[in-house]
């Protein structure tokens, strides 16, 4: 070899050491999305039947009847109903109890909307004379019309179906949210079946939540998630490591309960509804729990109480900066949280977790009440002078306190001063806070100083 040619050799060598030291400490995991590693793993002592206790299962139909645990969810989604054999759908008359979905087909059975959409919706509204089920197999009568279709729960407990693992995904950053534990683990499972003729997959989803025990240094379990070199962590590696020492939290269940067509919904053709709940170990089952971080909107409406009690805690600390910037926690009264969310996504098909809506277009519900978009709460005090009228407009054009005020959406004045009269008025774009100060059962003091002119 040449003088060039070995300087130029120890020269390259000297680049790519550099290169290699100078590249950043190895990534920790945050996901495994390896289709290989998660059949490993689902085959090797993490199918779902052995997440709750039980042995694994070549169906649903054989967890169904070997596990109380799994038996329990699956009732409440919806207990095994004998369909009518003409047309294989739920039977006419759908006992009250019988589990999520035959109680959301029993209320929308023979449901009327006779109200538009939009300017574009012609036909004004829908008229649900049937529900389809989503064709258990083995297939056999179905409607061939523009019927909504719902999830069939059969599903639930069939011989072809079966609970695959999707993803593992590492969730240590919970621990801020979970302080007896240092951070969880999220186990994906979905439903698909397998038949000679077919197989395919349902958007029906159950997330296994699993926590690491709480140390006062949780480091050992970071440490788990962090390669072997440049390679990727095998199951083997996974299993003796970063899903070690992990205990059952809760399971997530978040799936498709209903679609329609273009037939019902004339401008929103291929809405889709979809159900959650969260289920938690009690004993031999699984019960429903509160879901976290999401509130009852409609009891707490129902109940002026809890009302007022919620709205004492809006408005306390920084709670309203929480709520505008997204980070407020709602979890301090369980009582005030909901167990079923029922939400839908007009427009487009959803297909994967995850997706995002646009609330100021995009009409988004939870439990049939619209989700708007979080607004920020305004408080201002004003010195109204003489001559300006206490309202938001005024037939005869006189100025009113909005046009002394920044133009704030919602704003409006708390109460009200007479037109000849000076002195301080509230204005605000919050409902509750008016009512609060303003209403007579509330007993809030006012002091007045007046001059009287002779």
């Amino acid at each position: 070899m040449s003088l060039r040619h070995a300087l130029t050799a120890a020269l390259l060598m000297l680049i790519s050491a550099s290169m290699v030291a100078s590249q950043p400490a190895s990534q920790p995991i945050v996901n495994v999305l390896d289709t290989a590693t998660l059949n490993a793993l689902d085959e090797g002592g993490f199918s779902f039947a052995e997440q709750i206790g039980a042995r694994k299962a070549a169906s649903t139909r054989a967890l169904y009847d070997a596990s109380p645990a799994y038996r329990s969810l699956s009732d409440t989604i919806g207990k095994p109903l004998p369909h009518d054999p003409r047309t294989d759908q739920l039977p006419q008359l759908v006992p009250a109890g019988a589990g999520d979905i035959p109680d959301m087909v029993r209320l929308l059975r023979n449901f009327e909307d006779k109200g538009r959409r939009s300017v574009n919706d012609s036909k004004g509204g829908y008229f649900i004379r049937h529900l389809s089920n989503n064709s258990q197999y083995p297939y056999t009568i179905e409607y061939d019309g523009d019927e909504p279709r719902h999830f069939d729960t059969r599903w639930l407990q069939s011989p072809y179906a079966q609970l695959r693992l999707i993803a593992v995904i590492n969730r240590m950053d919970r621990a801020d949210f979970d302080r007896a534990s240092c951070g969880e683990v999220r186990f994906i499972y979905r439903l698909s079946y397998r038949t000679a003729q077919s197989a395919s997959s349902l958007p029906f989803f159950l997330n296994v939540v699993k926590t690491y025990p709480k140390l006062p240094d949780c480091s050992s379990f970071a440490r788990r998630w962090l390669p072997s070199g440049t390679s990727a962590l095998s199951a083997e590696a996974l299993k003796t490591g970063a899903l070690r020492d992990l205990s059952l939290k809760q399971i997530e269940l978040n799936f498709q309960s209903l679609r329609f067509t273009s037939g019902y919904m004339h401008d929103f053709g291929g809405q889709a509804m979809y159900m959650q709940r969260i289920f938690k170990p009690a004993g031999e089952i699984l019960k429903p729990a509160p879901l976290e971080n999401t509130p009852d909107v409609q009891a707490i409406q129902r109940d002026p109480r809890m009302l007022e009690r919620f709205t004492q805690f809006l408005n306390s600390g920084d709670n309203l900066k929480k709520l505008d910037n997204g980070t407020l926690v709602v979890n301090f009264d369980e009582s005030f949280l909901t167990r079923l969310s029922v939400y839908d996504k007009t427009g487009k098909h959803v297909r994967e977790l995850g997706t995002k809506a646009d609330l100021e277009s995009d009409d988004v519900r939870v439990d049939g009440v619209r989700v708007k978009a979080p607004q920020a709460l305004v408080y201002l005090v004003l010195n109204k002078p003489r001559g300006v009228v206490s309202t938001r407009k005024d037939p005869e054009g006189r100025p009113t306190v909005m046009a002394l005020v920044p133009q704030v959406a919602g704003l409006f004045p708390v109460g009200r001063l007479d037109v000849t009269t000076e002195g301080l008025i509230l204005l605000t774009n919050d409902g509750a806070f008016a009512e609060r100060v303003s209403h007579p059962r509330y007993e809030v003091p006012r002091v007045y100083h007046a001059k009287v002119h002779r």
